[in-house]
């Protein structure tokens, strides 16, 4: 599992990521994975993915059900580890 979630991160010299930990920042998914269901069509792109509860950017809820919570704790990463 570190290899898979922790290592790009770090080889990306992202320090502050790829761990859960108070003191670090946390991008994560929750999901059911038996109910994840893409709906997308060429017809209707726009149609949302069925089965994402929940995601977190940065520790903060952005998306809640099926909905948009109206955080923006996005940033956009540099490979050097800057945030802008």
């Amino acid at each position: 599992m570190f290899r898979f979630n922790s290592s790009s991160p770090f080889q990306s010299g992202l320090k502050d990521r790829g761990l859960i930990c108070p003191c670090l920042k946390a991008d994560l998914s929750i999901f059911d994975a038996e109910r994840v269901f893409d709906l997308v069509t060429f017809k209707e792109p726009q149609v949302l993915t069925a089965g994402i509860e929940t995601v977190y950017v940065n520790g903060a809820k952005v998306w809640d059900g099926a909905k948009v919570t109206g955080e923006l704790p996005g940033k956009v990463l540099r490979k050097n580890g800057s945030a802008k």
